[in-house]
């Protein structure tokens, strides 16, 4: 696959952004099962640097499809591990990963593989098969399904399920609040 070149500058100025985005990124923190946890997509290891200080037992391995943002993650963790690969084709073996962050990467795998949701859907199928039973798969990002998929989202807590509900009630111009298929369980499906 072909990545759109980047000039230094261009590269600086994406390093510059995932680093102002560390503290909305650091709220994934909490989901993270300890043990063998991989960053899919790590770019300049904004997130590996919040999971090594969080998870100082765990062991990590970041893995890009660029070869700058891997070798700014090698400069950055001298001792750190850290792989050039594509996301859409197997990496790990079945079984073992305790977790898996995806964290602003599933838009990107989708751009360049032509707007494909294959592609995506793949990345996602070699990730659940990588992980350990009871492991965790976290996603902070996503693509617009396809008019023909159906969604099931099931909420952490009351709070997130009210902030999605009002916001997807005032942003979809197609539903009205009352026409949401949505019931009170915080488990719906979207269409």
């Amino acid at each position: 696959m072909h990545l759109p070149a980047r000039g230094r500058r261009g590269y600086e100025v994406y390093a510059e952004g995932m680093e102002a985005s560390a503290t909305d990124k650091a709220k994934l923190l909490k989901f993270v099962r300890p043990g063998a946890v991989a960053d899919l997509g790590c770019g300049t290891g904004t997130v590996l640097e919040l999971l090594r200080r969080k998870y100082r037992k765990s062991q990590f391995v970041g893995v890009d499809l660029s070869q700058e943002m891997v070798d700014r993650c090698k400069k950055r963790f001298p001792d750190g591990e850290f792989m050039l690969h594509d996301i859409t084709f197997r990496i790990f073996a079945e079984a073992s990963l305790d977790t898996i962050v995806l964290c602003s990467i599933l838009h990107e795998v989708f751009s360049y593989k032509g707007y494909d949701y294959s592609a995506v859907r793949r990345a996602l199928r070699y990730c659940v098969d990588a992980l350990r039973p009871g492991g965790r798969l976290i996603l902070r990002d996503g693509v617009k399904p396809a008019e023909q998929d159906v969604v099931y989202l099931t909420f952490l807590n009351e709070a997130a399920w009210d902030k999605f509900a009002r916001f997807s009630s005032t942003t979809t111009a197609s539903r009205s609040p009352a026409a949401t298929p949505w019931s009170s369980s915080r488990s719906t499906s979207m269409t």
